[in-house]
């Protein structure tokens, strides 16, 4: 039997890499909003939230403004790939111009991917008129993972068997081929997991100080974490994980390693490709990327944070590796975890 760990992991990984690919895709031209993903939306949150949304394009080409409808909750839903500011009033103009407020009280854009951290102010009078907060109103597949992992466990299996039946639906849509590793996902690595005590040793030599059995299960705690995401990524993207943290320095101030707009264009202008991977990670709550304020196409700075930055979990390896002159690719790419236990 699945425990909830084990089944909250593979609705996170599947998800995660579904948006990825539904992000690829639109970003690429070859995916428009389409009735299937929506339709596998619906149903999923219907699942999660007990509720009866239908699909507004099922019988239409396209409902402008709206893609599902919840008639008794009076909920309004937008379901997209995209996610900037422009984007967003132009849904909200067009719920508007629709008269979907004096059907739907709450109006939702749901973004299959990631939202924008920062976004300027919307127009006034659209939000006034839909009484629309960009900071609860606009959710990604983040917060819609964080609902799933407060359901209880028979619902959680509900979720899980959902994805597992259909996901393929929208594989298929995308045009996934056979020889695709998303449709062969190999079963993810086993690892054991034992002690830090060489890595614990190295941080109290630096500090001065002996760390309490608090601080080491928490830092244990922070470290099983990173490795537990880095091994569920394909190595591609554990690569770029890698050149990221070996293009960084380490900022004080946020207490975060950050990649610099010089480093950024180093890395990712001979490589454009390698943006899908660093969606991916940031999907994954492994770094963070700073665009311009529309959240287009210009990246600025990205910050290893999240997970990375949990008890100070990447300066203490970070240390580790150069203290102990380690091959930094062993411990990120491959990954090798024995390198922290003797």
């Amino acid at each position: 039997m699945l425990t909830r760990s084990k089944l909250k992991d593979n609705i996170n990984l599947k998800l995660n890499w579904l948006c990825f690919n539904l992000e690829t895709n639109a970003k690429s031209n070859k995916l428009d909003e389409h009735v299937e993903s929506e339709n596998f939306i619906k149903d999923l949150l219907n699942i999660m939230c007990n509720s009866n949304f239908k699909n507004l394009n099922q019988d239409r080409s396209n409902e402008p403004g709206l893609d599902l409808g919840e008639e008794q909750k009076h909920i309004g839903i937008q379901v997209t790939t995209k996610k900037s500011k422009k984007k967003v009033e132009m849904t909200l103009q067009k719920i508007i111009d629709n008269g979907h407020h004096q059907r739907y009280e709450n109006f939702y854009i749901l973004v299959l991917g990631t939202k924008q951290k920062t976004m300027t102010p919307l127009d006034a009078d659209l939000t006034s008129r839909l009484s629309f907060d960009s900071t609860e109103h606009i959710v990604d597949i983040n917060d819609i993972q964080n609902i799933i992992g407060g359901l209880d466990t028979e619902k959680l299996k509900m979720v899980s068997n959902y994805i597992d039946d259909n996901i393929i639906t929208i594989y298929d849509l995308i045009d996934i081929g056979p020889k695709s590793i998303l449709l062969n996902i190999e079963e993810l690595p086993e690892y054991a997991f034992n002690t830090c005590d060489l890595l614990f040793a190295n941080i109290e030599e630096r500090a001065g100080k002996v760390l309490t059995t608090e601080e080491k299960v928490e830092k244990s705690k922070a470290i099983a974490t990173l490795y537990d995401f880095l091994y569920k990524q394909p190595r591609k993207a554990r690569e770029l994980f890698y050149i990221l943290v070996s293009n960084s320095e380490f900022a004080y101030y946020s207490n975060a390693y950050k990649v610099d707009e010089a480093g950024v264009y180093r890395i990712f202008n001979n490589n454009p490709e390698l943006k899908k991977e660093l969606e991916l990670l940031e999907i994954n709550h492994l770094v963070t990327t700073n665009y311009d304020e529309e959240g287009a196409s210009q990246l600025y700075t990205i910050t290893l944070q999240g997970i990375c930055r949990d008890n100070d979990c990447l300066y203490d390896i970070q240390n580790f590796i150069e203290d102990k002159s380690l091959d930094p690719t062993e411990v990120y790419i491959e990954p090798n975890f024995s390198y922290f236990s003797s």
